[in-house]
């Protein structure tokens, strides 16, 4: 996960703990659990965003991951392994 994102986590994390100690779950009308779930949500929302703009380097690098590894990977018969087909598909 992208370094940003630990700290957006961590936070949310604590907020939920937070929650579910406070027992905000059963009570609805309570101003405390409202605010901080509204801050969950937001924080949630942050998350997203940031998850969001980190995609297209994590397929950056996921694609030079599979294009360095998925050339050496070769099948038992020696043809290259597509992981994409299952074990049917390729007899």
């Amino acid at each position: 996960m992208e370094q940003r994102l630990y700290p957006i986590a961590q936070k949310l994390e604590e907020q939920y703990r937070l929650y579910q100690e406070s027992k905000c779950d059963s009570t609805e009308a309570d101003a405390g659990c409202a605010t901080l779930k509204r801050s969950m949500v937001e924080g949630y929302m942050v998350f997203l965003d940031e998850l969001l703009g980190s995609l297209p380097r994590i397929e950056h690098a996921m694609t030079n991951i599979k294009n360095a590894v998925g050339g050496r990977i070769v099948r038992d018969d020696g043809k290259p392994h597509d992981p994409s087909r299952s074990a049917a598909d390729a007899q």
